[in-house]
């Protein structure tokens, strides 16, 4: 998928927090899955095997997605990874962007559009929101 506008840009690093968390949930569940597969006798065996190959094509999904996001994010300058780091993994609203990173609202903008047009025209292996490769 290429991140073509600003817009995608935004939508793609706003879903890397809850997309990391839903595939470490749903691997953490066939993980379990698996476990209790392992008690049963020869009807759990086609199961574990099942539950462990859905674990880990999750596991790569949220390997691709972290060297997806490790990649962009050396392609900035450091202060404009700190404020998209703080606005789309930690969540922190423009209102109180200024206490979190110590730069004023204004300039964190400013540094927040400028790395967003740095990302423009990307390409990202995982779509945020469909989960698809």
């Amino acid at each position: 998928m290429t991140l073509t506008t600003t817009t995608e840009v935004k939508k793609w690093l706003r879903g890397l927090p809850l997309l990391k968390k839903d595939l470490e949930l749903r691997s953490a569940f066939y993980i379990d899955l698996m476990r209790d597969s392992q008690t049963m006798k020869q009807a759990g065996k086609r199961h574990e095997e099942y539950y462990l190959a859905q674990a880990e094509r999750l596991q790569e999904k949220m390997r691709k997605l972290t060297a997806d996001a490790d990649r962009l994010m050396e392609m900035l300058e450091p202060d404009e990874r700190v404020v998209l780091h703080a606005r789309y993994i930690k969540g922190v609203l423009w209102d109180g962007i200024e206490f979190y990173i110590h730069y004023s609202r204004r300039s964190a903008v400013r540094i927040h559009n400028r790395a967003l047009k740095k990302l423009v025209g990307q390409e990202v292996e995982a779509d945020v929101y469909t989960g698809e490769e």
